[in-house]
């Protein structure tokens, strides 16, 4: 389920590539809603382009502080990222029209091909 969810948000952002201004100076937060059926089958309900950030319990506040701190983790406005980053903060990186995979030996989501390359993927995981 995790791995479709994953597809879904990856081939939907690679859809609307030319749709999203492509300014190294700027960035956009999109909420994706997607929804569950009785066989745990994911469906992508919407994309949100402006998500609310206003909390409406403690654990919505945890998750929305620790997006925005990501967030600015992922500005690097301190200069300390290489460029070579797998992972940054809770983001899964989507680089050059694709998934960011792990290192054979970090742990990831596999795409159905027995040892075949795994998807860097926090979607689903522990922090």
């Amino acid at each position: 389920m995790m791995n479709q969810i994953d597809y879904i948000v990856i081939r939907t952002l690679q859809s609307a590539a030319n749709l999203v201004v492509q300014d190294r100076h700027c960035f956009e937060i999109y909420g994706f809603d997607v929804i569950l059926d009785s066989n745990l089958f994911p469906w992508l309900l919407e994309v949100n382009a402006c998500p609310a950030f206003t909390p409406s319990n403690e654990e919505d506040y945890v998750l929305k502080c620790g997006l925005i701190d990501d967030t600015t983790s992922v500005l690097d406005l301190e200069g300390r990222l290489t460029g070579y980053e797998k992972r940054i903060g809770g983001y899964d990186l989507i680089w050059n029209d694709g998934p960011v995979y792990a290192n054979s030996n970090d742990c990831g989501y596999s795409l159905g091909i027995e040892d075949g390359p795994k998807l860097n993927s926090f979607l689903g995981g522990a922090f």
